[in-house]
């Protein structure tokens, strides 16, 4: 983000090109390297916060995201009217690096536990890895159900991009409406994560997931017969609402499944299994799109997707009464 900043700021116009290519590359190694550590960062999170709340520091570190989101967007605006142009952006990009500093030097300060038990020096190559993933999940049922959770959960996706277009469709609302729609979900987020952490921690993950999937089939269902203002306004609050468990129910129960010893290596696999999911729900959605398929059909996909993700974590046990995951 710093050397995209830099270029942007420092390139004159006929550069344009080169710029360009380092503006796209910042996101994009950012997004790379960061997934390549993610389950990493999972892992010390394990190792520094007790079990029973992991749900809550999930749903404080969404609430901080959102607060933060907010101020971005309101730096956003104030930059781009004061540098329009390509030095506008020159300088977000700028203030994005700095942010990246700021987040580096305070996990530097991060006392990380010596727990578990130091793994064998050099650890295992990727591709031994890599050829243990069937062994595993030939032995760990509950890994084999959740990774199936794990990638249905992605149906949300099918209906969300829908959702503001048929409301704008049966109320016959300018676009304009959308913000008030917007408002509503942004509620719902904020006070469902707040919620989620607490039943995480007092109850586990596995029932914040059972929570999302049933909500979530009942917006995409709702979402056929709403026709009122304030019924939409109802609607676009609990699909916000139960979205924000998708980033405290997944990520716990993720986390407690895995077994210590193989913790970063159970990650990763989950890692990947939603990669997948979130691949195969936008080839599905452009499928539906290319294919003209109406609402209604999309919302048939999206409660056949997440029926079979709520069939599949109530074959999971939650590790907190049943602690052995093999089969």
């Amino acid at each position: 983000f710093l050397v995209a900043g830099v270029m942007l700021l420092l390139l004159p116009g006929h550069w344009q090109v080169a710029a360009l290519a380092f503006v796209l590359a910042a996101p994009f190694l950012t997004s790379f390297i960061g997934g390549i550590g993610l389950p990493a960062w999972q892992e010390m999170l394990a190792k520094c916060i007790p079990g029973c709340r992991l749900s809550s520091l999930w749903a404080v570190r969404s609430t901080i995201s959102a607060v933060f989101g907010l101020l971005a967007g309101a730096a956003v605006t104030v930059i781009l009217a004061r540098w329009p142009g390509q030095r506008g952006y020159g300088v977000l990009f700028l203030c994005g690096g700095f942010l990246y500093m700021a987040s580096l030097l305070a996990l530097t300060r991060v006392r990380e536990p010596d727990l578990p038990p130091k793994r064998p020096a050099g650890g295992a190559r990727w591709n031994e890895l890599l050829s243990e993933v069937p062994a595993r999940l030939h032995r760990d049922r509950r890994l084999r159900w959740f990774l199936l959770v794990r990638v249905t959960l992605c149906g949300v996706y099918l209906i969300l991009p829908f959702l503001s277009l048929r409301a704008l469709d049966q109320l016959g609302r300018p676009e304009s409406f959308l913000g008030t729609l917007l408002a509503a979900q942004m509620a719902g987020l904020l006070t469902g994560i707040l919620l989620g952490g607490w039943l995480g921690d007092r109850f586990g993950g596995r029932v914040v997931i059972v929570l999302e999937t049933a909500g979530f089939m009942a917006v995409t269902l709702g979402s056929l017969y709403v026709a009122s203002t304030s019924g939409w306004m109802l609607l676009f609050f609990m699909a916000g609402f139960f979205f924000s468990f998708e980033v405290v129910g997944p990520m716990t129960l993720a986390v407690e499944i895995s077994p210590v010893q193989e913790r970063v290596s159970y990650l990763a696999i989950i890692g990947m299994a939603q990669f997948a999911g979130l691949l195969g729900m936008t080839a599905l959605n452009i499928v539906l799109q290319a294919g003209g398929a109406t609402f209604a059909v999309v919302a048939a996909f999206t409660v056949l997707v997440l029926g079979t993700a709520l069939y599949g974590i109530l074959h999971v046990q939650e590790p907190r009464s049943q602690p052995s995951a093999e089969s």
